[in-house]
C-alpha cells in the first residue's frame, strides 16, 4: 500500500515498454490502486495509445509505480530507462539527465462536513489550526505545505499524522477534521462519479508544488522502445 494516491499526482501516463528493453517507471509517489483503476478506465481509449500500437505493434504498454527514491535507485543500477518523477530533497543530481515538467497546484481535501469546507479564500494559517494528514518528511507535497506556511511566516502543522498511502490519508479525513493535501489528479479522482465525501478548501493562497521531471542518465542511451516513446 506504500504507494498509492499521491502520485496520481500528475495524470496517468502511459509509459512504452519495448519486448526486449528496459521499462520505464513512473513515480506518482505514493498511489497504485487508483493509479491501476484509472489506468483500467483510460487504456484503449488515449489517441497516443492508438498512435503507438499502429506504429509499433510489437510494443507493449505499461506503467509501473514507486517512490521516486526507489525509481531513482533502479534507474542507477540500469533496470530503467527513465522516469517522471521528482528528485527527492538532498539527492544527488550528478549523472542524471533532467528536463523539467509543468508546475501544479497542491489540492487541500477534506469532508464534506469539514468546518472549512465551502468557505471562500481561507487562509493557510486557519487551516494549519486543524489536523493534517501528510506524506512522509522530505516527500514533496509535505515540502511544498511546509513551504507555504514557512512563506507566512508560520509553523508546520501541530497535529499531523503521517500516512505514505493515500489511500489512508482520504480514509483518515473523511471520518476527521483532517486537512489531506493532495494533487490535483488526485483531487479529480477523489470526486469521480460527483461523489461529496471530499471537498477542495479554498486557500486564500494556492500551494504550488514542485513541478515533476523528465529523469534519465546523462552517460547511458536510451532502449529503442524509450526513444520511441520520447
Amino acid at each position: 500500500m506504500r504507494d498509492l494516491l499521491t502520485a496520481l499526482a500528475c495524470a496517468v501516463i502511459l509509459v512504452l515498454v519495448a519486448a526486449l528493453a528496459v521499462p520505464p517507471f513512473v513515480d506518482w509517489q505514493a498511489h497504485r490502486a487508483l493509479v491501476e483503476q484509472a489506468i483500467a478506465r483510460s487504456l484503449g481509449q488515449a489517441p497516443v495509445v492508438a498512435w503507438l500500437k499502429a506504429v509499433a505493434p510489437g510494443l507493449e504498454i505499461a506503467v509501473e509505480v514507486a517512490p521516486s527514491a526507489a525509481l531513482l535507485a533502479m534507474l542507477d543500477q540500469g533496470a530503467l530507462d527513465f522516469l517522471l518523477a521528482r528528485v527527492p530533497s538532498g539527492n544527488p543530481t550528478d549523472g542524471l539527465r533532467i528536463e523539467p515538467g509543468v508546475r501544479e497546484t497542491v489540492r487541500c481535501l477534506v469532508r464534506g462536513g469539514h468546518p472549512l469546507a465551502g468557505r471562500e479564500g481561507v487562509p493557510i494559517a486557519e487551516a494549519a489550526t486543524y489536523p493534517w494528514v501528510l506524506q512522509d518528511r522530505g516527500a514533496p507535497i509535505r515540502v511544498a505545505v511546509e513551504q507555504a506556511l514557512w512563506a507566512e511566516g508560520l509553523d508546520p502543522p501541530a497535529d499531523v499524522t503521517a500516512a505514505s498511502s493515500p489511500l489512508v490519508a482520504l480514509a483518515l479525513a473523511a471520518d476527521s477534521d483532517c486537512v489531506c493535501p493532495v494533487s490535483q489528479e488526485v483531487a479529480r479522482l477523489a470526486r469521480v462519479g460527483g461523489g461529496t465525501a471530499f471537498t477542495t478548501l479554498d486557500l486564500a493562497r494556492p500551494i504550488e508544488l514542485a513541478p515533476c521531471q523528465l529523469i534519465s542518465l546523462a552517460g547511458r542511451s536510451l532502449s529503442p522502445g524509450a526513444e520511441r516513446m520520447l
